[in-house]
């Protein structure tokens, strides 16, 4: 009797954020790719990671994104075992596309500024990246891309250890579908 009750009570909590979140058009979807590209042992070295989470407000322009460190992987080992040991760690981000909202309609390629704060690092930074938004179509799921690109450090993410002997300074590139929007 007490499990359902916590089943209902997480249905309708569930519910009621859905419902909120349609209202104000938010968007959350785990689509997203993010890739790490850093200097390792005088080589280039990516971490991927399909396992982005994005929040974005078509309305505003207003980004959210989280992605847990363990899901990135390079291809060593080594590197892979070591994120392995970041659970429950995740990088985030909170900030604005720095365009007045997103068209999901017919539009040439926009070019934009990204301004916003990275939430994981120790302390939180204020960030800049650039940003584009390329327009695929208007029918079917998938209406444009957004790709950020944002410079970083290692040793602000504290994540450092998992990639010994990297260079501290990394580029950060998110590519995300924004769907189409319902009634549009």
């Amino acid at each position: 009797m007490k499990n359902l009750k916590q089943i209902l009570i997480a249905t309708l909590f569930l519910c009621f954020i859905q419902t909120a979140i349609r209202a104000q058009q938010h968007y959350f979807t785990r689509e997203g790719t993010m890739e790490i590209t850093m200097s390792y042992h005088d080589t280039v070295l990516i971490a991927s990671s399909h396992q982005l989470m994005i929040r974005l407000n078509n309305e505003t322009g207003e980004i959210r994104f989280s992605v847990p460190y363990d899901s990135f992987r390079t291809g060593i080992d080594s590197v892979d075992t070591n994120l392995l040991k970041l659970t429950d760690r995740w990088m985030e981000f909170s900030g604005n596309l720095g365009i007045p909202y997103i068209n999901t309609t017919k539009h040439p390629q926009q070019n934009f500024d990204v301004e916003g704060t990275m939430l994981s690092a120790v302390p939180p930074v204020n960030v800049k990246a650039k940003g584009t938004l390329v327009h695929i179509s208007s029918k079917g799921p998938i209406a444009c891309e957004l790709t950020l690109k944002m410079q970083f450090s290692l040793s602000a993410l504290n994540i450092q250890l998992a990639f010994y002997n990297a260079n501290d300074l990394i580029q950060i590139y998110i590519q995300h579908s924004v769907l189409n929007r319902v009634n549009d």
